[in-house]
């Protein structure tokens, strides 16, 4: 472990180890948390250890998506930046299976965890991608799914980083293929995706969660595969409520994300917005898990003539 320390003392009281020091680098960081982790030879036990970054060394963060599979990696403040962070992945990318390999590191700059979030979010828009954090820059790399994806990651590392952070953007737009989807394969895609994540909206209102903003720009994305095929957007609610409060509530959101996938590049005049209220419950509505899952939005290709 001394080997690893730029500067700082290992003493042993006993049989109990107490450490403390700056560690040479990130990676000299990690070998030292990976060998305080394990089993310390001769019965004896960590006490305190007080390892940070050395001087000068700058802490790096980053998230990098590739296909099903969301690796965060880097160095946080403390656990709890560590678990608020992966609350806000799972939200943002839904069932997408996450590796993590963050750590847990002194020194790290104030507004680090906000600049994380915003990265996260801005990764979220994109497909197959990558966000950093090195020495106050954010770097964002990747393909956003439509124009309006792509100026909003911009407007988001433009405005939406702490004070000390900047942005380095790297976008491009991806182009949708010109092979249409038929029906049944448009429903299927659509399927698939509704599978991975849901339409997260503020409680009792139509206005559209950020973490879902990326999920819905990938249901725009494959809508726009489908030629003219037209799209019913239906929208459900638990039976909290009245059941007419719970009609006109199911209608407003199904209409935002209507207008959500207008932006995003699906012809509004494919679509139709329509509100089911409380009416088409998958389970019930006697437990929490019952009520989430009611409260949904379903994607239908609709047949012609409907």
């Amino acid at each position: 472990i001394l080997s690893d320390l730029a500067e700082g003392t290992a003493a042993v009281s006993g049989r109990v180890l107490n450490l403390e020091g700056q560690a040479v680098d990130g990676e000299a960081f990690r070998r030292i948390q990976q060998s305080l982790s394990e089993r310390l030879p001769g019965g004896v036990t960590l006490g305190t250890a007080d390892i940070g970054a050395a001087r000068g060394q700058a802490l790096e963060w980053s998230a990098r998506r590739e296909g099903d599979l969301l690796t965060l990696s880097g160095s946080l403040p403390n656990e709890e930046a560590r678990d608020r962070l992966l609350a806000a992945a799972g939200l943002k990318f839904g069932t997408l299976s996450i590796d993590d390999a963050q750590d847990i590191a002194a020194g790290a700059p104030e507004g680090l965890e906000a600049a994380a979030l915003a990265a996260l979010q801005a990764l979220s828009r994109l497909g197959d991608g990558e966000a950093r954090i090195a020495d106050g820059t954010v770097s964002v790399r990747g393909i956003a799914l439509s124009e309006a994806a792509s100026g909003e990651v911009a407007r988001l590392l433009a405005e939406g980083l702490p004070a000390g952070f900047s942005a380095e953007p790297a976008i491009d737009i991806a182009t949708v293929p010109d092979k249409v989807l038929p029906a049944a394969a448009c429903q299927a895609e659509l399927d698939r995706l509704a599978g991975l994540n849901t339409v997260l909206f503020e409680t009792g209102q139509a206005a559209i969660a950020d973490h879902s903003h990326g999920y819905l720009d990938r249901i725009a994305f494959a809508a726009r595969q489908c030629g003219t095929a037209r799209l019913e957007i239906a929208g459900h609610t638990d039976a909290d409520g009245s059941e007419a409060d719970n009609l006109a509530l199911s209608q407003r959101r199904a209409q935002s994300v209507l207008e959500y996938l207008s932006a995003a590049g699906v012809s509004a005049e494919r679509m139709r917005a329509v509100g089911y209220g409380e009416s088409r419950p998958l389970q019930d509505n006697e437990t929490d898990a019952g009520k989430a899952a009611n409260r949904r939005i379903e994607f239908r290709v609709l047949s012609e003539p409907e």
